[in-house]
């Protein structure tokens, strides 16, 4: 069971009390890294479009891979207009080769 607000973590750190939704090919690492420290963390169902996800479960922060699907930035403008007049954040990550972006 996850600590809730005002528990700690297992490394006995304040809980985490944001959901996270992951979106790319690190979720199982990055997922397992996220709830150690206490985060809810979610990605999208097998076949499930990330800005479905993102509508249903109303997360607190999205990581995504820059080059999730056709376009990572793509996702991002769909993103916003999923939810206009709120701001969520959302982290960009890449890894490989220099590409520029």
């Amino acid at each position: 069971m996850a600590p809730t607000r005002g528990e700690p973590g297992r490394d006995g750190a304040p809980a985490a009390s944001a959901t996270v939704l992951l979106v790319g090919d690190f979720v199982v690492e990055a997922s397992d890294a996220l709830k150690d420290v206490g985060y809810a963390v979610v990605a999208p169902r097998p076949g499930e479009d990330p800005v479905t996800t993102f509508s249903r479960i109303r997360p607190d922060v999205v990581v995504t891979a820059v080059d999730v699907g056709a376009d990572g930035f793509d996702l991002l403008r769909r993103l916003r207009e999923a939810r206009p007049g709120r701001t969520v954040p959302v982290i960009l990550v890449t890894s490989g080769d220099e590409q520029e972006v």
